[in-house]
Formats: structure tokens, sequence, C-alpha cells
């Protein structure tokens, strides 16, 4: 299993960092929204023929602001989520899962609230809903293969570097089991590349000491 040279004391660190990073995001959202409106209001109130302009643009800079801070607060926050749970276990391909997850849901529920901004009302929920489910169709062969992946790192069926299996025709040494695929490294040194989600979908072999012999 890959790691990443980092003392917990040091991953405690990081969250705190982070943490620090979106509440500053939050404050500069509040802020810069602040002077923006304002802007905008002094322009329509001293050149009043741009007034309708102002109007239409208004809601399209808060659009902006929610897309931009939000990304840089979905980052920061599924950064913090990485370094809290390596901080307890040091297990980097199940920190980097959760990780992964709480992006993509962050992502979902921004696109969600921009969609909401920008429509509005029952036609907001449908295209949402639409969205939803395109990129859930887009996206499905990559959860899969993620949610399987966070499923072997927490159940851990074979210890690595120690098991030999055979899985979907290969047979080899368990190296590592990342957030997409496990690696094999079979006798010639060949490296195997499984989909996660082929583990947990067939049969796993795992080789008795006197069947490694034989």
């Amino acid at each position: 299993m890959s790691q990443i040279s980092l003392s917990k004391e040091q991953a405690r660190s990081r969250v705190r960092g982070e943490l620090v990073g979106i509440a500053v995001y939050v404050v500069l959202y509040i802020i810069v929204g602040a002077l923006l409106s304002l802007l905008l209001s002094n322009v329509s109130a001293y050149f009043e023929e741009l007034s309708p302009t102002v109007a239409a643009v208004e809601p399209y800079v808060g659009i902006l602001l929610i897309l931009i801070f939000g990304y840089l607060i979905v980052g920061r926050a599924a950064n913090a989520a990485f370094y809290s749970i390596y901080a307890r276990s040091e297990d980097v391909a199940v920190a980097a899962a959760v990780k992964n997850a709480i992006f993509l849901l962050g992502l979902g529920a921004l696109v969600v609230i921009i969609i909401g901004g920008a429509v509005g009302g029952s036609a907001a929920l449908a295209l949402a809903g639409f969205l939803a489910v395109a990129i859930g169709f887009a996206t499905q062969q990559v959860l899969s293969q993620v949610l399987a992946g966070f499923f072997l790192v927490i159940v851990r069926p074979f210890k690595l570097l120690v098991d030999r299996v055979i899985v979907a025709g290969e047979e080899g040494y368990v190296q590592e089991i990342n957030v997409v695929y496990t690696r094999l490294t079979k006798d010639d040194k060949t490296i195997v590349l499984i989909p996660n989600s082929a583990l947990l979908g067939n049969k796993v072999y795992i080789l008795t000491e006197k069947e490694r012999k034989g």
C-alpha cells in the first residue's frame, strides 16, 4: 500500500489548516459579495440607463461567486476529510476514497445550488434531477470501482504482499488496493491491474502455503 511521508500529528495539523482555509473562504465570499453588491448598486444609482443591465447581470455575478468559492470550499473540505482519516488510520487508500466521495458529492450539491439560482422553481428541480441522472449514468463505472475499492480496503479479505490469489483468470501476490484497481504481481514480475468490481463480483481464490509450493 502506497504511503505518504506524514506523521499523525502533521496530518492533524493539515486538518486544522484546511478548516481555517474553509473559514477564510467563507469570510472572503461574504466580503466580496457585499462589495460587488454595493458596486452594482452604486452603478445603478449613478447611471440610471444601466439599471436594467445591472439588474440582469447581478444574479450571474452571484452564481459566479458561488461557483468559485464553492469549488474552493469543497476542495478544502475533501482535503480535511482525507487528513482526518489518515491521522487515525494512516491508510491512504481509505482516506483517498472518502476524499473523492466527498468531493463528488460537494460538486453535485454545488451544481444543484447553481441551477436553482439560475433557473429557480420547479424547473430547477427537474433540471437538477436530469443532471443527476446524467452524471450518475456517465460515471457509474468509475463510482462502482471507487465504492468497491472503499469496501475492499475496509474489509481487507486478503493481506497485502502476503496472500497469493487467483482472480479473473490471473494469479499473483496482492501488492496494492487503490481506489479503482487492485494490483497483482505475477511470478514473471508482470503487473496486472484488476478492477475492484471484479474482485467483488467474482470468486477469489486465496492460495494456501501448500498450494503455493505445489
